[in-house]
């Protein structure tokens, strides 16, 4: 059975014509650099959490036919100077809790915290 859907004219159209379309008008768009909607892009098969810097691996994997697409619907990192650095952390852990996550107690116990200048670690009920 194939999927249809009604085209512009009213008749009934294959569906996978209408995504065939679809590819081809966002692709025709990005050429003009139009950022995408969220809901285009995931029509595209991106993430809505992409980063421009994976658009640049593309090359890669022999997929550049990708990046004007993959360029419409990344979102730059964020640059150094707006990245806030603190002077410490307090690491909270519920020793009753502690063995539901083998991954922090394996942390927390290790020698690996030392190496964390600033980091605290508190141990306690909650």
């Amino acid at each position: 059975m194939v999927a249809m859907a009604a085209g512009p004219s009213g008749c009934l159209v294959p569906a996978f014509g209408l995504r065939l379309l679809l590819a081809t008008v966002l692709q025709a768009v990005s050429a003009f650099g139009a950022e995408f909607s969220s809901e285009a892009c995931r029509e595209l098969g991106f993430s809505s959490n992409l980063l421009c810097s994976s658009c640049d691996l593309l090359g890669q994997f022999n997929l550049l036919q990708l990046d004007p697409d993959c360029r419409g619907c990344c979102q730059e990192e964020a640059q150094f100077e707006t990245k806030k650095l603190y002077a410490g952390a307090i690491l909270e852990v519920c020793g009753c809790k502690l063995g539901r996550f083998p991954q922090v107690q394996a942390f927390v116990r290790s020698d690996k915290p030392k190496l964390f200048r600033g980091l605290q670690i508190k141990a306690g009920r909650q």
